[in-house]
């Protein structure tokens, strides 16, 4: 490689300049970032206080980071303050270690077990959805986000360890505090600090899920996700996981799913109900094919519309928004000098909506996800799930449970649109409805 001396430096906000942006990048990330890409171009350089990042935006550039030189990019150390809860899960572990952990893992995301995670997914959301005709008592409204979370959690409750969770039950209240604050410190400079209430629901967590691992090494094992895990081997002398590894994967997969599926669900639910045209599109498809009933795994395939309606919903809203990664040596994008150590920035939101490879992106439209329109556009034009080695795991496990549910929903009710429209964006670990999806609910006319 040239000596980096005679690199072009990527323009962008440098020393003073850098750090009066920064009040805006805490307000409204996701502006920040497209006023950023707007000012500087496709490549941009944020520089001061010993801190170096660069934007990207474009699809060729963001393949070479994800997959032609990924083992130069590593996952950015700033997700090192979630260590204290899923250890060196897939999301904290770089090199070999991960390498390893990341086939084991795989095992338990093959197709032949998709069916059976079908069907817990929508005997779950089965058990739960019809429960919303109470709200028809209490004038009929309800939050799409949190109703669709309380599905989730109980999904992965039952995918991961076999568990029925109550509303209450302690494990997910602890979650819900360690997400927050974990969060929090990967966010901010100025990190807040661990306090014992952190430190108790982190107990809370170690302990049942050293527990339920406990459970299965003396004889106890559910076909669930961490018996999976339990009996998956590496290498030709068959190493498995140890304990240790295995609570950091389990509870690493826990954290990740926590709330992207019911994120997505209320992004789809706030663009149908501005959209009925396409509402209707997909309830005529799901009622051709399945009529009134529940959905299997194998039906999914026999639904296109509503796979480019949740394809075109995580284009406009992708759960997670951004991806990071750390330089590990010292390289070259688009003609730009990459020092090593510096952090790497990739915007789906705005990757997912460059006019030269979406037409109107602004718009919503399922049908531009046709084989005939998607033919030809780059692979990383749209990546909801990141890419090379690391793409998301559960990524087949993540589109099925939002499809299987959305289904289940339209089935059931008919919604009407409460919260005002557009809904506005909320930036943090995920891409969320800034106050919710608020609708109006009633029962069809098939109940």
């Amino acid at each position: 490689m040239p000596d980096s001396s005679s690199k072009r430096i990527a323009p962008g906000p440098k020393g003073f300049s850098f750090l009066k942006s920064l009040p805006g990048y805490y307000s409204d990330p996701i502006r920040f970032f497209a006023n950023l890409r707007q000012q500087y171009g496709d490549i941009v350089r944020l520089e001061g206080l010993g801190y170096c990042a660069h934007l990207l935006t474009q699809p060729e550039h963001i393949k070479y980071v994800l997959q032609d030189n990924a083992r130069n990019y590593h996952l950015g150390a700033v997700f090192d303050e979630t260590t204290k809860v899923v250890g060196r899960g897939l999301t904290t572990n770089n090199g070999q270690s991960w390498l390893k952990q990341r086939r084991m893992v795989q095992s338990a995301f093959n197709h032949q077990h998709i069916d059976e995670y079908g069907k817990i997914i929508i005997s779950t959301a089965e058990s739960i959805l019809p429960l919303w005709s109470e709200h028809l008592q209490r004038g009929g409204e309800l939050e799409i986000n949190a109703e669709t979370q309380v599905i989730n959690l109980q999904i992965l409750g039952k995918l991961l360890f076999s568990v029925e969770f109550k509303s209450d039950d302690p494990f997910l209240e602890a979650l819900a505090i360690v997400r927050k604050v974990s969060i929090d410190r990967v966010r901010l400079v100025i990190k807040p600090p661990f306090n014992q209430r952190f430190d108790q629901a982190v107990q809370i967590l170690d302990t049942f899920t050293y527990q339920q691992i406990a459970q299965r090494r003396n004889g106890h094992a559910p076909i669930d996700i961490l018996s999976l895990l339990m009996g998956a081997q590496y290498g030709q002398i068959g190493v498995g996981m140890t304990d240790e590894e295995l609570h950091d994967e389990i509870m690493t997969l826990f954290f990740a799913a926590y709330e992207d599926v019911a994120n997505a669900l209320a992004w789809t639910w706030s663009l149908l109900l501005q959209n009925p045209e396409t509402e209707l599109k997909l309830r005529t498809e799901i009622q051709t094919v399945l009529g009134d009933r529940p959905p299997a795994a194998m039906d999914l395939r026999n639904l296109p519309y509503l796979s480019m309606l949740v394809d075109e919903v995580l284009r406009l809203y992708p759960t997670t928004w951004s991806l990071l990664r750390d330089t590990i040596s010292d390289d070259e994008i688009g003609g730009f000098h990459i020092p090593a150590k510096s952090m790497i920035i990739l915007d789906l939101h705005l990757t997912h909506r460059l006019s030269q490879y979406w037409d109107d992106p602004e718009r919503f439209d399922p049908e531009r996800f046709s084989p005939e329109r998607t033919a030809g556009k780059p692979r990383f034009a749209y990546f909801p799930f990141g890419g090379g080695p690391r793409q998301c795991i559960g990524n087949e496990l993540a589109l099925m449970e939002i499809k299987m549910i959305l289904v289940r929903m339209l089935q059931l009710y008919q919604f009407t649109l409460v919260s005002k429209a557009p809904i506005q964006m909320r930036a943090l670990s995920s891409l969320q409805p800034r106050d919710g999806v608020w609708v109006k609910v009633k029962t069809t006319s098939l109940e």
